[in-house]
């Protein structure tokens, strides 16, 4: 191996470390890693074993979960149980959506999301037997079970039409980005930014070396007064032995034009364009054609994703949520923010909802605790 890379690599750990606030006391015994040790999250063998038993058909080796007649039945019954409740939209916790033998598959869903994949597919949803109420509702219970639902936009919103005409690879605002299509042949790329990271340190050591360190974010008004419009942290930093990447170059950009951020440098906008190069490049993306009733599941940390598209008439945009897990990984102080009014997610994404729905005002037709 060139000596210029072994020597960033040792730099490279010694730099991980720091920022992830582990300290060494000497950096001759900080080991290299290995560039390419990290396995690959879409290269997946094919008709990958599903969390139902089921098979991917397709031969993709994308992970599936097919739901069943009884699932979508399911479904229904506990669509009709918030609507007898007369329960609005935020205040439907797991217990007043209730899925008796989907819910404890898909919280399995999301643990493997973390720690084997990347990203996971729910198919069968049947979003052309409801109304646009009804969807936006089973979506939510569907969330409510895999994680927190968290808010998107400086309004707290928490169910979005998905953004399609961000053609750049980023991450979302939490740990996942769930999107749910109601048209058919939609196109999602995916990066494995394990993949992305490893071909940058090959390329650019000495480039690669900026990605731990601090890029100020725009907040898009997220902030209340007396607080930053934008937010510093690295694009990437190992913790816990492992590695997370938060990549929105959008957001980066758009922080240019607030008072007390410096512009960025030469050498900075040199390793977002590679990082943008990089994962769009076809040895490094993954191209996922989903149809109608798809719910597709990001992990943020591991995976980068951009909208590609549809290969069929265009219709309804995917609608988005963001969630935190609630057995999600350990993360650094640097990649989580205090949300005071906003315990439930831990600092793992979105903003106090400025539309708050007050919890003393429900009326429940069962007894339970929401979660």
């Amino acid at each position: 191996m060139d000596k210029e890379v072994v020597h960033f690599g040792k730099a490279l750990a010694v730099r991980q470390t720091y920022l992830c606030g582990k300290h060494f006391s000497n950096h001759k015994d900080v080991a290299m890693p290995a560039p390419t040790s990290h396995p690959v999250t879409h290269g997946s063998p094919d008709h990958q074993v599903t969390p139902d038993g089921q098979t991917d058909a397709s031969g993709a080796g994308d992970p599936f979960l097919v739901l069943t007649e009884a699932d979508v039945s399911e479904l229904v019954a506990a669509r009709d149980a918030v609507r007898r409740a007369s329960l609005p939209l935020l205040g439907v916790g797991r217990a007043d959506f209730p899925l008796p033998t989907l819910g404890p598959r898909l919280a399995r869903l999301a643990d493997q999301l973390d720690a084997d994949h990347g990203h996971h597919v729910v198919r069968g949803i049947p979003v052309h037997r409801l109304s646009e109420a009804d969807l936006r509702l089973v979506f939510w219970g569907l969330g409510r079970h895999l994680g927190v639902p968290v808010s998107q936009d400086s309004l707290g919103r928490h169910i979005r039409p998905a953004d399609t005409s961000r053609t750049d690879f980023h991450s979302g605002g939490s740990d996942v980005t769930a999107l749910l299509v109601r048209d058919e042949g939609r196109i999602i790329s995916l990066a494995d930014t394990r993949r992305v990271v490893d071909e940058v340190v090959l390329r650019h050591p000495y480039l690669a070396v900026r990605l731990f360190d601090a890029f100020h974010h725009d907040r898009m008004g997220e902030d209340l007064p007396g607080e930053k419009p934008y937010r510093s942290m690295p694009l990437a930093c190992r913790y816990d032995g492992r590695l997370n990447v938060r990549y929105d170059r959008r957001a980066i950009e758009s922080a240019q034009r607030l008072t007390h951020v410096p512009p960025l440098a030469p050498a900075d906008v040199a390793l977002l364009d590679l990082v943008d190069e990089t994962a769009a490049s076809p040895a490094r993306r993954h191209d996922l054609e989903l149809r109608a009733g798809d719910l597709l599941l990001v992990n943020n940390y591991e995976v980068l994703h951009r909208h590609g598209g549809s290969t069929g008439t265009v219709g309804l945009e995917p609608l988005r949520l963001w969630l935190a897990l609630r057995h999600g990984r350990a993360l650094p102080a640097a990649f989580t923010w205090r949300t005071p009014a906003y315990g439930e997610t831990g600092g793992r994404g979105g903003v106090a909802p400025r539309d708050v729905v007050d919890p003393t005002h429900r009326r429940t037709a069962q007894v339970g605790t929401r979660s």
